[in-house]
């Protein structure tokens, strides 16, 4: 049985942990969470994950 491993989000002040290729966002060989963290927040969009910072 093979275990997915997660990351932290490539956001610098996002906390999340993300798996690759099961749901997470990649961009430029990097994994975000949500859209919001991918696209650098647009407008001040959080990720809206308690505890973020982003």
């Amino acid at each position: 049985m093979t275990t997915a491993t997660q990351v932290k989000c490539a956001c610098e002040s996002c906390h999340c942990m993300v798996t690759p290729g099961a749901g997470a966002i990649e961009k430029d060989g990097k994994y975000y969470c949500t859209e919001a963290c991918a696209e650098g927040h647009p407008n001040g969009r959080g990720c809206g994950h308690p505890g973020c910072e982003c």
